[in-house]
């Protein structure tokens, strides 16, 4: 029996969590599970000859850098900063990987914050779009999703999957969400980052797929951004990390500009596009700048048939983390109203990353009116009945 079957069979009551609740208080809509021991996790997961291509199948072979052959890893930025610098200290029980664990997980995030759902966002596959060969990254994507579905979404109920898809062949990625789209505790597609625009056409099949199985399209920071040819490119290449997470929004924008002015929302209208991580005080001006210049060159893309920001509050929405982070509790207050955040943002903690958002804390400064709605009534919106 294969993994999918095995999901499909399990019924939540014979996973281990509490019950599931009435009402869900508070979504965390970005969560990632990290490996222990780095893509040689995947193996049970894939093809013996595909073990062989990526020098998985011995352990010999996989990890013995001092012959020459280092471990398998996907593309990273490892230029600006130390990686494990990137963590909360104290995300593992003994000092294995933190976000590893996913009993310790729940334990520390749910319980810990009285976090009611968390979507997992995997911190592995950030950088999959980065690859060059089209066939390895869809099989990697394969094998990610169904480790996923074993070693997270069955220990405990309140684990909820973003599937991932490799964007380097529409076509397969498609597959995949027909492949996994409908198993329990699946919530949304993600989709890592490339260096084509996410409006041009190459994207069709992924959002066709996602929007007949009724699935968000969910993307974030790569880490291959600016770095790799086959990233996300930037203005430029950043010479610090200050320049570095500073720029991360910019790719976002791009990409929103490019989905609304090629008419991805007229094409796909029930497409749920979120941008996780990215910030979102940027948002007013796009929207404002894209509405004026669309009055004046509509004729140009007269498949646009609104105005720019009539897409982005029916078909975008973003997620808090990083939250914002301005002088005055006013501004913040301000910038709120403006993204019109009661439809708009979701709420996320970013763990087990060292900018972790404490919901108790980060979150005061939302305006009294708009919490519930940041909490958990827009996500169960977008996500539906596949939270409960």
């Amino acid at each position: 029996m294969t993994v999918i079957e095995q999901a499909e069979r399990t019924s939540p009551s014979e996973r281990t969590s509490p019950s599931k609740p009435t009402q869900l208080g508070l979504i965390d809509c970005d969560v990632h599970p990290y490996f222990t021991t780095g893509v040689r996790e995947l193996c049970d997961y894939m093809e013996p000859a595909w073990q062989h291509r990526l020098g998985l199948d011995h352990a010999e072979r996989a990890g013995n850098a001092a012959h020459g052959v280092p471990a398998f890893t996907l593309p990273a930025n490892f230029l600006y900063f130390d990686e494990d610098a990137s963590f909360r200290r104290d995300a593992s029980r003994a000092g294995e990987m933190p976000g590893s664990d996913p009993v310790f997980t729940a334990e520390q995030l749910f319980d810990g914050y009285a976090i009611d759902r968390g979507i997992l966002v995997s911190g592995n596959m950030l950088g999959l779009g980065a690859l060059v060969e089209p066939d390895q990254a869809a099989v990697i994507a394969s094998a990610y999703n169904d480790w996923m579905i074993e070693r997270w979404l069955r220990v405990d109920t309140r684990y909820r999957g973003a599937l991932v898809v490799a964007p380097q062949d529409p076509i397969q990625a498609a597959a995949e969400i027909e492949r996994v789209g409908d198993v329990p505790g699946m919530v949304s597609v993600f989709l890592p980052l490339l260096n084509v625009a996410m409006g041009r056409q190459h994207y069709y099949p992924i959002y066709e797929a996602a929007e007949r199985h009724g699935l968000p399209i969910q993307v974030h920071p790569s880490g291959t951004e600016g770095v790799f040819v086959t990233g996300p490119p930037m203005v430029q290449v950043p010479a610090y990390k200050i320049e570095y997470r500073t720029m991360f929004p910019h790719v976002h924008q791009a990409n929103l500009i490019s989905m609304i002015c090629h008419g991805v929302f007229e094409r796909y209208p029930k497409l749920i596009f979120i941008i996780t991580e990215g910030g979102f005080a940027w948002l007013p001006d796009l929207m404002w700048r894209l509405d004026a210049s669309w009055k004046a060159l509509r004729e140009e893309v007269p498949w646009v048939t609104k105005l720019p920001s009539e897409y982005v509050r029916t078909n975008v929405r973003l997620t808090t983390q990083p939250f914002v982070e301005a002088p005055q509790a006013a501004d913040v207050a301000a910038i709120c109203k403006l993204v019109e955040g009661e439809r708009t943002l979701m709420f996320s903690s970013d763990y087990p990353h060292f900018d972790f958002d404490d919901p108790r804390r980060s979150l005061t400064a939302l305006p009294e009116q708009q919490r519930e709605a940041v909490f958990s009534k827009t996500a169960i919106e977008v996500f539906g009945e596949r939270l409960l």
